[in-house]
């Protein structure tokens, strides 16, 4: 228990610092918030995405859960950033430059979605939930259990 409380006690200053540098790379903490409200949307569609295909959670699927979180995160800063620019260069009413940032963001969004759609069609396709060469080419197990490769 004691090295919990010491981890927890490390924790704290760098969770601190990690607001402090989400809060004044926007310039302000609702900025942030908008950046990360992005991840638990993108977790629930993963785990509907899991749901869906009849997949468990396993150490694959939080890989992709871990970079899934940072395309939500990345897609995020690149929207509020967009926004603040044509607020900056035009002023002008939010909702309106809320509209015209989507559709400029859209394009970029969506290429970048169906490339990643694409490389996984190959994991698609397999009935094992591997990709194509990807298996694993070890099985820990008894001695003589490994007919699997």
């Amino acid at each position: 228990m004691l090295r919990l409380d010491a981890i927890y006690a490390a924790s704290e200053p760098l969770e601190l610092c990690s607001r402090g540098t989400r809060v004044t790379t926007f310039g302000s903490a609702r900025d942030a918030l908008l950046v990360l409200l992005n991840v638990p949307f993108s977790l629930a569609g993963g785990l509907v995405a899991l749901y869906l295909r009849g997949m468990h959670l396993n150490v694959s699927a939080v890989v992709g859960f871990i970079s899934l979180f940072g395309v939500a995160v990345m897609s995020g800063v690149l929207y509020v950033a967009e926004v603040r620019r044509r607020r900056a260069d035009a002023g002008g009413d939010l909702r309106e430059v809320t509209r015209e940032a989507a559709a400029v963001q859209f394009r970029p969004e969506s290429s970048r979605s169906g490339a990643a759609s694409r490389n996984f069609c190959g994991t698609r396709a397999s009935s094992s939930g591997y990709a194509p060469g990807a298996r694993p080419s070890v099985v820990h197990g008894p001695p003589g259990s490994n007919d699997a490769a």
